[in-house]
């Protein structure tokens, strides 16, 4: 998930992504429900 994140925050350097989803995106992967289910 570490990894995913730091891509995503690449895609959000490049521009090639609007920004706003990525946002989401990480917000979801940062999450305690998202904690949870890796544990």
């Amino acid at each position: 998930v570490a990894r995913a994140i730091e891509l995503l925050e690449k895609l959000q350097e490049s521009g090639e992504v609007p920004v706003h989803k990525l946002q989401s995106l990480k917000k979801v992967l940062q999450s305690e429900f998202c904690t949870a289910i890796r544990e």
